[in-house]
């Protein structure tokens, strides 16, 4: 079993902030490479909400008994650890804005019907705009027909 040195961005400490390195074997799993991050920090906080961002793949490493072997990951992997809800501001066509907490490690059809959810529960007018931005996200994830990483929302 390979042993390396992994870099990972702490997304809270800062964008100034340098990467974390901690040091890392290929069976280690996810959550113990979380462990070392929270340790290393030695930020007494509530981490719960946080899971690592492969930036190269495009992933999220959100299960956290696969080792990193499973998932791929080597010395030259970009993780960032940083929380799974972020803000989002939605505009709305009378000009209202709506900042809302959206999951950005759930898939983003997943994270566009809650949107739509919260808008026909909280405001029925709007139940309408929930139905275009659903056909919206339709049409154009079939027009990529790829995965799409849910930062598409603007935070």
């Amino acid at each position: 079993m390979a042993a390396w040195d992994l870099s990972v961005t702490v997304e809270d400490l800062g964008s100034d902030a340098p990467p974390v390195t901690i040091s890392v074997a290929s069976d280690l799993h996810v959550g113990g490479v979380i462990l070392k991050l929270v340790e290393k920090t030695q930020i007494k906080r509530d981490w719960s909400d946080h899971a690592l961002w492969w930036e190269q793949k495009q992933r999220w490493l959100l299960r956290a008994a696969w080792s990193l072997d499973k998932y791929g990951v080597q010395a030259d992997a970009r993780l960032v650890f940083m929380p799974q809800h972020k803000p989002l501001r939605l505009g709305l066509p009378n000009g209202l804005t709506l900042r809302l907490r959206a999951c950005f490690s759930s898939p983003v059809f997943q994270t566009v019907m809650g949107v739509c959810r919260m808008l026909s529960e909280s405001l029925p007018f709007y139940f309408f705009i929930s139905l275009l931005l659903v056909s919206l996200f339709v049409c154009f994830f079939i027009s990529l027909n790829s995965s799409l990483f849910p930062l598409i929302l603007s935070h």
